[in-house]
């Protein structure tokens, strides 16, 4: 029989993971200025943030020496050079109720 490789991570570490990481998206939020000023919105703010965590993950995947692959994406995410989403997953979020309408909801513009 093969063996299978399993992974189980207990409910209150991913819960505490999960809290980190929007304690520190919110830490550089706040941190962060958009230039010229009107034009300086919460979304623009997350972009950033959300490219730093990644990069700070990228950094870490490195360290760890994990699966090149994965180091990539989150290379080319944080330097903003993920691939355009494609049209008919793009339509299907714009679709999908589970992504409810409005401006903070839109599809993105790149795979992220």
């Amino acid at each position: 029989m093969e063996d299978k490789w399993e992974s189980m991570t207990d409910q209150d570490a991913r819960d505490g993971a999960d809290q980190i990481v929007k304690d520190a998206l919110r830490v550089i939020m706040r941190g962060t200025v958009i230039s010229p000023q009107d034009a300086d919105c919460p979304r623009d703010r997350a972009q950033v943030a959300v490219r730093h965590i990644a990069y700070k993950l990228f950094e870490l995947a490195e360290a760890y020496q994990l699966d090149p692959d994965l180091q990539a994406a989150l290379f080319d995410v944080s330097h903003g050079f993920e691939p355009a989403l494609p049209d008919d997953l793009r339509q299907y979020w714009r679709r999908n109720p589970q992504f409810p309408a409005g401006h903070e909801h839109d599809a993105p513009d790149k795979v992220q």
